[in-house]
């Protein structure tokens, strides 16, 4: 399964660009993945570029939100 890993900001405006956190992986489980683990358990600050995302959402290739991770 094809999973998109996508950034946002505190106003709710997609990040784009590869530098805070955004990938495609291809996997069965997302969630067993280093990926969904540095998100879920790394501060903020040490994840962006200069700490503007808020959150992450893990989407499908249908567009189905799967999860997100948000970062206060």
């Amino acid at each position: 399964m094809k999973v998109y890993v996508e950034a946002y900001d505190k106003d709710d405006n997609q990040i784009l660009g590869n530098l805070d956190g955004q990938s495609v992986i291809n996997v069965i489980d997302f969630k067993r993945t280093n990926i969904y683990k540095r998100l879920r358990d790394t501060p903020a600050t040490d994840l962006s570029l200069n700490g503007r995302v808020v959150l992450y959402k893990f989407v499908n290739e249908s567009g189905k939100q799967l999860a997100e991770i948000r970062k206060n």
